[in-house]
């Protein structure tokens, strides 16, 4: 047994204690490697004032083009291209910050993008082409916007998130149209628009279900998460109105909300209120009859006393949403007030507990559940003392990390320490190990990252992991991908850097086909190429007449010791 195994199993079951006494976080027996596929800096013409250096998430084309699009926090897409091993980042990007919308700072901005699932599918039904953006606005955009132009409605909003859908199927298929340069806000379909009324909690993810067929119910439903809101002050009032309004169903924070951007999709259809929207006054989404308040409500009732774009409710600020490719279970990161970070599955109708619960604590008593649901438990639970903003991640599906099949990759952005952190856990209730969080162990050799290790902005020291993680991704096989960058509120460009980094295995002698083992099926290639050398007679290493796998088993033994 190699001195790295034995290192491994030693501390498989050691624990980090938080502040209250209990064991929170395993130091866990996976071991990966880090590679940077893709990066940029200011060196490459990007503005880090503008956070192009903040990557948001990533999507994969699957046109056949091996095209990834890169949003970030400024409101660029940027274009990716794979080829085999190889990944370039294209100079041109698809749509620059001035043709998709005002993006603002701090934790506002393009904070993800979704493409719809037909997207390179079929050109005759809707979603072909189709691209979803989500920006920010201050009343200075479009003429100055009046509370009248909005969707969902806040007495005292400080900005406005805004979801518009984007047809770009000239780039579907077809390699040669990577940048988009004529397109503007006014080719664009508004979806929906949202008084905000912080700078924090607000709409920073969205998508569609991965294990969606065009067969199942939810095909073309678009989920999207709504923080309560992000009004600070403990004791002010604003802070109370905030932290009733996730139990509130009648109003729109602190919810998972499902629409189906086609608005010929169900009976109950939306018209845009916004009057400078390009399709004002038209249909702009449907709700499906499956929502599970869709029956109370009626159509243009955005007041009525539960809103049928709600899917699930109960939730403080969050940070990613993920479906299971292979089921379709849909997992989201609250990120805590002050005390926990949770990763919580939601099903229909569920209420995650906020603003009575912090993951389980009791953290305001004075606010009652509401609704037709209990609190939902988180699965995965750390203390504030380990991490300040949670990274909801992918439940893996891929082949390359065997281990790792069926478990949830998740993270901490890195608000707290010098950097991020990734983990991993169990989603199986019948796993004795069922709300564990495990700490990867990440590989030395790997790709490291620069550091602000004293929290002056500086790069002073080079890490294992990156500075800040804003998303957890998978490819169009289901292996996985960090998105990492600058933090949008340090203001400062000395932590250079956008990264897209691969998960990898390390390097392990004898893995000739990369699983993470060694066995038989690295060697069966080479056993074939000796049955044709001409050498069999030297190859029948226990002489049984024919050369075959059991010739040398025993080497690989030895190898996988």
């Amino acid at each position: 047994m190699t001195i790295r195994a034995c290192l491994i199993i030693s501390i498989l079951h050691l624990c980090v204690f938080s502040a209250n006494g209990f064991c929170q976080i395993q130091q866990g027996g996976i071991e990966i490697k880090l590679e940077s596929v893709v990066e940029w800096s200011p060196e490459m013409n990007q503005n880090a004032a503008d956070f192009e250096q903040t990557p948001t998430n990533m999507c994969p084309l699957n046109d056949g083009t091996g095209r990834w699009l890169v949003p970030t926090l400024a409101g660029t897409i940027r274009v990716v291209v794979r080829k085999g091993g190889d990944f370039e980042l294209l100079d041109q990007p698809l749509l620059t910050s001035q043709q998709v919308g005002f993006g603002l700072q701090q934790e506002t901005g393009m904070t993800a993008i979704a493409l719809h699932p037909n997207f390179a599918g079929n050109p005759g039904q809707f979603g072909y082409g189709k691209l979803y953006t989500t920006t920010s606005e201050d009343a200075a955009v479009n003429g100055g916007l009046t509370d009248t132009d909005v969707d969902f409605f806040y007495q005292f909003e400080v900005h406005q998130e805004v979801i518009r859908e984007w047809d770009i199927s000239p780039v579907v298929g077809n390699a040669s149209v990577s940048a988009l340069p004529a397109l503007g806000v006014a080719d664009s379909r508004e979806l929906l628009r949202i008084d905000q009324p912080g700078p924090f909690h607000n709409l920073y993810d969205f998508g569609f279900d991965s294990s969606a067929t065009p067969v199942s119910s939810n095909y073309g439903e678009l989920y999207i998460a709504l923080g309560d809101g992000g009004n600070s002050g403990s004791n002010s009032s604003s802070f109370q109105t905030q932290i009733r309004e996730p139990q509130d169903l009648s109003r729109i924070y602190g919810k998972v909300l499902r629409i189906n951007p086609d608005p010929n999709a169900h009976a109950l259809v939306r018209t845009v209120t916004n009057s400078t929207a390009p399709n004002a006054g038209q249909p702009t989404y449907s709700i499906s009859p499956l929502n599970p308040f869709n029956g109370d409500d009626a159509v243009e009732d955005r007041d009525a006393d539960t809103l049928a774009e709600v899917y699930a409710y109960g939730l403080r600020s969050p940070y990613r949403l993920n479906f299971d490719r292979l089921n379709g279970d849909l997992y989201y990161g609250d990120v805590g007030q002050n005390s926990f970070e949770e990763v919580t599955k939601i099903d229909i109708a569920g209420n995650g507990g906020w603003g009575r619960f912090e993951a389980n604590s009791l953290a305001n008593s004075g606010v009652d559940l509401l609704g037709p649901s209990p609190h939902t438990p988180p699965i995965f639970v750390y203390p504030g003392s380990e991490g300040r903003t949670v990274v909801c991640g992918v439940v893996y599906r891929g082949s390359r990390i065997p281990a790792l099949q069926g478990k949830i990759v998740f993270g901490d952005f890195g608000s707290l320490r010098p950097i991020s952190r990734l983990f991993y856990g169990s989603v199986d209730p019948g796993d004795p190990d069922f709300g564990t969080i495990f700490e990867f162990q990440v590989d030395v050799t790997g790709e490291m990252f620069p550091i602000d290790t004293n929290g002056d902005g500086n790069a002073d020291d080079i890490g294992s992991l990156p500075d800040r993680l804003f998303s957890i991704e998978e490819d169009e096989d289901g292996e996985l991908f960090l998105i990492a960058g600058q933090d949008p509120r340090s203001f400062s460009p000395s932590v250079p850097g956008a990264y897209i980094i691969r998960l990898t295995l390390p390097f392990l002698l004898g893995d000739v086909n990369l699983d993470g083992e060694v066995n038989l099926l690295d060697i069966a290639p080479f056993v074939q190429i000796l049955n044709v050398s001409g050498f069999q007679d030297e190859a029948d290493i226990n002489q049984d007449g024919v050369v075959n796998l059991l010739d040398v088993a025993p080497f690989v033994d030895l190898l996988s010791q």
